[in-house]
């Protein structure tokens, strides 16, 4: 196993790890998981991830956060979000 900063060619199967860690939780948002992998993607700060790569894949992922602005982990576009998922209305 080895411990790596995430990076850009990992931002996929990142995505897809915390998707699939947080499936129950985020259900509501995406008909199934590979939709809303493809939706979050764009919105983690990888360079403030870490992440464990056993035989090229993710094993684990995991990430620091401080107390100044600039140790933001996510930073969502809604334009994106709204083109992937679509409108989520109160209530539903």
């Amino acid at each position: 196993m080895e411990i790596i900063r995430a990076s850009e060619p990992y931002r996929e199967e990142f995505s897809k790890v915390f998707v699939s860690g947080f499936w129950n939780d985020l259900s509501f948002f995406a008909k199934n998981p590979e939709q809303l992998a493809e939706a979050v993607a764009h919105m983690f700060v990888l360079e403030s991830f870490y992440i464990a790569v056993i035989d090229g894949h993710i094993a684990g992922i995991t990430s620091f956060t401080g107390i100044h602005d600039e140790d933001i982990v996510i930073q969502h576009d809604k334009k994106i979000l709204r083109k992937k998922l679509g409108w989520i209305k109160e209530g539903q």
